[in-house]
């Protein structure tokens, strides 16, 4: 599927309501900001969305229902 973000799951331990870590990442910088934007209202933002040490966007976002995302984007 082209131009679509690649899927990432994981969980740590046994699966219990807000322990799960799912990952996205996107082919564009504009994506990944308004997915990360979308999921942040009412959530609880962890990593602000920038530029981090290997040259990606990344951030990391707790959403309303407790599941936690990681928004990046190679640019």
């Amino acid at each position: 599927m082209e131009n679509s973000p690649s899927f990432m799951a994981d969980s740590v331990g046994p699966v219990q309501y807000g322990n799960i870590d799912l990952a996205l990442e996107f082919a564009s910088e504009e994506e990944a900001r308004k997915a990360f934007e979308g999921l942040s209202r009412g959530g609880e933002v962890l990593m602000p969305f920038d530029r981090v040490f290997w040259g990606a966007m990344f951030g990391r976002v707790t959403d309303p229902f407790g599941i936690s995302w990681n928004i990046m984007a190679e640019t």
